[in-house]
């Protein structure tokens, strides 16, 4: 199909042609029909007598002719929006929220450490100061489908198939893949989702306010366009992925949000109490809050007072399963007690409530009998979480919280941090554990057996290592406990040890664990658990999950420190040809860390073909450096000669897990 671009200068808000162009087909087909009717009837009544009377009704009648005959005529491959503004935060629709505005006049400080956080700029209005990708129109191809991101006039735009025609087929079961040529629209980006690592939008329907995500996501630090469908950990031949705003991010991705759906038109008519992720989230609504303290006397006298507030609440003076479920609202993995009442309302959950009263949290079941999507790759086979942002669920396992008082607030500040990860200040490294585990302060060396200055040392590292996934890295787990190679042999779950020595076996970190703390042996180690580097094992036979956790962890600083940088070009160059989008990108992020192959282009989402001979390069490049090693390398598979071993190679390689993953980030 031809493309049609959409230049800036032909937007121009007072141009008759413009303003006929960005009306709908019928809004055109009427237009011209009443003003033909329209012109007839002047005529009559004018000139009733003259010949001209005749020329200008004739005038009249073929333009209003123009408009039936362009009401049988197919549609045009472009059809502008030109939706009413609907705006999902009405003043007053969601009940007694006051917005974070109200809350600045008395709360300055408070105020402005959060505006800085990417909690705030989680769901924004499209703006340009908020839209951070270059709506340029330069064209974006992707599954058989053309989009182009445009600015007219400073709005952003984009021209694109139909996101309703689409949803609608998908829906009666038509393959769109067969569809080449879909009715096309102009619709305007009404809405933002994340500042961090990437950047979403979203376009309104032509029914009520329902959102559809324009299907690409712009990559912040790669300044890079990239397909949902390859921005997730999903299986190659998942197909086109949607997404609508109001069916699910809107629970967490704003303040208070209410579906609204009408059951008997399905349309949405949704609302939320603010955008983002903003003040009344963690303090519940702030109405009589707000006007409890007008009366200046009343504010002075609880600034007084040793009672707390009753009109609003403080996650930090909650004890640690309350001030925890502020934060599990959202950082769970869940689904409604009550799915009908939440289609209309939303989660009727306010901060302090009981969060069991409104949610039904996903909790791991070891034999599964409550299967679901999330519980079939949301979990490793112990329990642990392993789908970043669903935190909570790791938390709630952990010993000092069950056994203790250690809640979010341990660990993380809204107020007082680095927005990047929102640990406390003095809680960044040891200081969050020490404040609990305090002998370790005087003797950190006899515990963790090395440097203390390294990072072996860190608690974060052997106790939180970085065992689930999402926006393209591995993150920390929050399921606290110790490093176990017999856990990581049953389990598949990698241990912290092997994550950061990441050339070593399971045999290796069996008898370093036992050596030191006296942990029984490994019993369940195979052959390959003993003789092969754990990381190897994983970039090689494990699943999705396991591949693209040890693809971060091989350019991981403290890991390559360790574990020599002579090697892991090998499995990171097999990942570049990974069936999966999103670990074939962490391998290439990490191989860029390796200096021999940092300038080497390549594409995540190209070709095979060109994929394959970027996986060549490397492997030319990696085997011109080899030189016969002075100790044994056969754990890593390379032989006597410093040359791959093929055989032992081939061998793991052809028992890869392959079954189908989807994360649900």
């Amino acid at each position: 199909m031809e493309e049609r671009p959409y230049e800036e200068s032909g937007r121009s808000g007072y141009n008759l042609l413009a303003t006929v162009d960005l009306m709908s087909e019928f809004e055109l087909y009427v237009y011209l029909l009443t003003v033909g009717l329209a012109a007839t009837a002047t005529a009559l009544r004018t000139y009733r007598n003259s010949k001209l009377t005749l020329v200008i009704l004739g005038s009249a009648l073929a333009l209003a002719a123009c408009g039936v005959m362009a009401w049988m005529l197919p549609a045009r491959p472009v059809v502008a929006d030109l939706l009413p503004e609907q705006n999902l935060h009405d003043e007053n629709t969601v009940s007694d929220f006051a917005s974070s505005d109200a809350c600045r006049s008395c709360h300055p400080g408070p105020h402005a450490s959060w505006y800085r956080t990417f909690h705030r700029t989680m769901t924004q209005e499209a703006s340009p100061e908020s839209v951070l990708a270059p709506f340029d129109g330069a064209l974006l191809q992707s599954r058989g489908r053309s989009y182009r991101p445009l600015r007219i006039n400073g709005e952003f735009w984009v021209e694109m198939a139909d996101p309703d025609w689409e949803t609608e087929a998908r829906w009666k079961g038509i393959d769109l893949a067969s569809v080449t040529d879909p009715p096309r629209v102009l619709r305007r980006i009404v809405m933002t989702t994340g500042s961090h690592h990437y950047q979403g939008y979203w376009v309104r329907s032509t029914r009520g306010v329902k959102l559809h995500q324009l299907p690409f996501v712009y990559h912040l630090d790669e300044s890079r366009w990239i397909p949902t469908e390859d921005a997730f950990l999903r299986p190659p031949d998942a197909g086109r992925r949607f997404a609508v705003w109001n069916t699910n991010c809107i629970q967490c991705h704003a303040v208070a949000g209410q579906p609204r759906l009408d059951e008997a038109t399905q349309v949405l008519s949704s609302r939320v109490a603010e955008l983002s992720i903003a003040c009344e989230a963690c303090h519940g609504p702030g109405g009589e809050h707000v006007r409890k303290h007008q009366n200046p006397l009343t504010r002075y006298a609880q600034r007084l007072s040793d009672e707390p507030d009753s009109t609003i609440v403080n996650p930090a003076s909650c004890d640690h399963e309350k001030s925890s479920e502020v934060c599990g609202q959202c950082h769970n993995a869940f689904e409604p007690t009550d799915e009908a009442d939440w289609w209309k309302v939303g989660y009727r959950y306010r901060a302090g409530d009981d969060l069991e009263k409104s949610y039904r949290p996903y909790a791991f079941s070891p034999d599964l009998k409550d299967l679901t999507a999330f519980h079939s790759v949301g979990f490793w086979k112990d329990g642990t979480q392993r789908v970043g942002g669903r935190e909570y669920l790791g938390m709630i396992e952990s010993g000092c919280y069950k056994r203790g008082e250690m809640s979010c607030l341990s660990c993380h500040s809204m107020h007082d941090s680095d927005p990047n990860d929102q640990l406390a200040k003095q809680l960044e490294s040891d200081g969050a554990c020490l404040q609990c585990h305090d002998s370790h302060r005087t003797d950190l060396e006899s515990h963790t057996h090395h440097a203390a200055n390294s990072e072996g040392s860190r608690c974060y590292n052997c106790h939180m290592p970085h065992t689930s996934y999402a926006l393209f890295t591995s993150i920390r787990s929050h399921r606290i406990d110790i490093p176990s190679a017999e856990s990581s042999a049953q389990t598949g779950r990698p241990n912290a040890c092997n994550l950061c020595h990441t050339d070593r076996t399971l045999q290796w970190t069996s008898d370093h664990l036992q050596s030191w703390y006296d942990m029984p042996p490994a019993s369940s180690l195979d052959e390959e658990q003993r003789g092969v580097s754990a990381a190897l094992l994983w970039a090689l036979k494990g699943d999705a999950v396991q591949r693209v956790i040890i693809a971060d962890q091989l350019g991981w600083d403290a890991a390559r420190e360790v574990s020599g940088d002579n090697w892991q070009a090998l499995p990171l160059a097999q990942l570049l040809e990974d069936p999966y989008a999103v670990v074939r990108m962490v391998a290439w992020k990490s191989l860029r860390k390796f200096p021999p192959y940092a300038e080497i282009p390549y594409d995540f989402i190209g070709t095979p073909e060109e994929r394959a001979a970027v996986r060549k390069q490397v492997l030319e490049i990696w085997r011109a450096e080899q030189k016969p090693p002075a100790e044994d390398l056969r754990h890593l598979l390379i032989d006597s000669t410093g040359q791959l071993d093929k055989e032992r190679w081939n061998k793991l390689l052809s028992e890869r897990d392959d079954t189908p993953m989807e994360l649900p980030e």
